[in-house]
């Protein structure tokens, strides 16, 4: 009997430990569950700072600027870099799978244009000019807030002037050899570095003025071309990075008629690709 006792004993002492060890298996089941939990709601609590702290963005196939915390500072550190020899570039930046619901050729275009709102009063209108560029789509677009405007001043001197994706570099009539001015100098300058930088290439392109034949204005053309690279190899670029060709008289973009169309004909126009 007294052995039984014992047995029996044991076995309630058994199954004791058996219930406390699987309330403790499942207790702390809940609470890793709880900790997955809580983790994942914090995710876009810190997805929603950094976006407001972005000072542009924009959604997917959507034209309205999403303006941060840092927009007005942003805006205004680019209103401060204007002066009477630049313009004011927006670039509004668009993929090939966005849906274009503007009436705008892209939406780009479009999102320059809504950007552009935010200068009034503070650039006149005319020192500003719009642009839309297609670009590559990257992961995560198409469901987070993303960038897609860019801010650059174009040149625009007496001897140099950017327009959209080049620059016109002016000559005085009848001559191979680019204005020693400042602008045209430093606009260089700024060009070698950037290309430097980046790898990229530079294209060079002359053109004349109607006056002369055509084979000499061709040959005039091209040595304006080759000015131009000869300075950008002076400052590092190496010849291979940069291409000369010759349009002669044939594309004018101002009236042969007067000498204002003339000078404005007399030109290399230099592209960055």
């Amino acid at each position: 009997m007294r052995q039984f006792f014992i047995i029996l004993v044991l076995l309630i002492w058994f199954l004791l430990g058996w219930c406390y060890y699987q309330n403790t298996l499942s207790c702390c089941a809940v609470a890793e569950t709880s900790e997955a939990v809580e983790a994942v709601e914090e995710k876009p609590v810190v997805a929603a700072v950094v976006e407001k702290s972005r000072p542009l963005l924009y959604a997917w196939s959507a034209e309205k600027s999403i303006y941060g915390d840092g927009w007005n500072a942003y805006r205004d550190s680019i209103v401060r870099g204007h002066n009477e020899n630049n313009r004011l570039q927006i670039t509004g930046y668009y993929r090939s799978d966005e849906v274009n619901n503007t009436t705008f050729e892209n939406l780009g275009l479009a999102r320059a244009n809504d950007v552009s709102k935010q200068f009034a009063g503070k650039i006149d209108s005319a020192n500003i000019s719009l642009m839309g560029k297609l670009t590559d789509e990257l992961d995560g677009q198409r469901t987070t807030k993303f960038e897609s405007a860019d801010f650059r001043y174009l040149v625009n001197s007496a001897n140099v002037k950017e327009v959209d994706d080049k620059a016109l570099i002016y000559f005085p009539y009848n001559s191979t050899r680019k204005r020693n001015a400042a602008d045209v100098e430093s606009y260089l300058d700024d060009v070698a570095e950037r290309v430097k930088k980046s790898g990229e290439s530079v294209r060079l392109v002359g053109h004349t003025d109607s006056l002369g034949d055509n084979a000499s204005n061709q040959r005039l053309g091209l040595m304006r071309a080759n000015v131009i690279k000869e300075y950008l190899m002076s400052k590092g670029v190496t010849a291979s990075k940069i291409s000369t060709s010759s349009k002669g008289e044939m594309q004018p973009i101002d009236n042969n008629n007067t000498n204002a169309g003339r000078a404005k004909n007399r030109r290399t126009e230099l592209f960055i690709n």
